[in-house]
């Protein structure tokens, strides 16, 4: 479901079913605050299950400077903590700070970073969520939208049943960061 997609599907919830057909370009001012409002709750949605439940993760290649160190801006996306980092496919030690990524031992070499990372925000009308349908519901971000939207008129419990949908939704989201599970036990 696309980002266009999404918000005809907020307007429906919110009985302003066909408010938002038609081209983008060709909206009114009414239907351009409607839909950049509504866009903003998807969006917030969006980058909050990306940042705490579903972190994508980016593979990079860099290379550290004298000290053994990797700026955190030269990385291509927006960082938000190490997974793993090697050196000819072997893992290697490496510690996170707040504007670089220090491997030990290993200064001025070639390495592969394994990273978390926060998507872009969706801004074009046909923008796709990069976590895949199915790991994240698109309706989640609907619901919370729609939720959002309630909260700020002031119509709470009108918003209340809307976030328990996007809840009900979201609590069966599994972690994307490598869970703890417990093993199984035989009873022989």
């Amino acid at each position: 479901m696309n980002l266009k997609e999404m918000a005809e599907q907020c307007a429906m919830l919110l009985d302003m079913d066909g408010q938002l057909s038609g081209e983008i370009s060709a909206f009114t001012a009414e239907q351009q605050a409607l839909y950049n409002r509504l866009v903003a709750g998807i969006n917030t949605c969006y980058l909050t299950v990306a940042r705490d439940l579903r972190r994508p993760i980016q593979s990079e290649d860099a290379t550290t400077d004298s000290q053994g160190r990797v700026a955190v801006a030269s990385l291509q996306k927006q960082f938000l903590s190490l997974f793993r980092a090697e050196k000819d496919g072997r893992k290697t030690i490496a510690k996170e700070y707040k504007d670089y990524i220090h491997i030990f031992g290993l200064p001025g070499t070639a390495i592969k970073l394994y990273y978390y990372y926060l998507p872009e925000a969706l801004a074009a009308e046909t923008d796709i969520p990069i976590l895949p349908e199915s790991a994240v519901d698109p309706m989640a971000y609907v619901y919370f939208a729609v939720s959002l939207y309630y909260t700020v008129e002031k119509r709470h419990s009108e918003a209340a049943a809307w976030d328990v949908r996007y809840r009900n939704i979201v609590d069966h989201i599994s972690e994307g960061r490598g869970a703890p599970s417990i093993k199984g036990r035989r009873w022989c």
